[in-house]
């Protein structure tokens, strides 16, 4: 979890630091997409 700590920015341009970032950006994009999905279904099931 310490990569969610240090700046966005900070990553140099090795190739590993690179695809560290591409790594965290999918999984915050599919964690997004999860809850939205969820938030829409909770939302749907509530009572108008």
């Amino acid at each position: 979890m310490d990569e969610l700590i240090q700046p966005m920015g900070i990553a140099g341009d090795d190739a590993e630091s690179t695809h560290a970032c591409q790594v965290l950006r999918q999984q915050r994009s599919t964690l997004h997409q999860a809850l939205s999905r969820r938030s829409h279904l909770l939302l749907n099931k509530q009572p108008a």
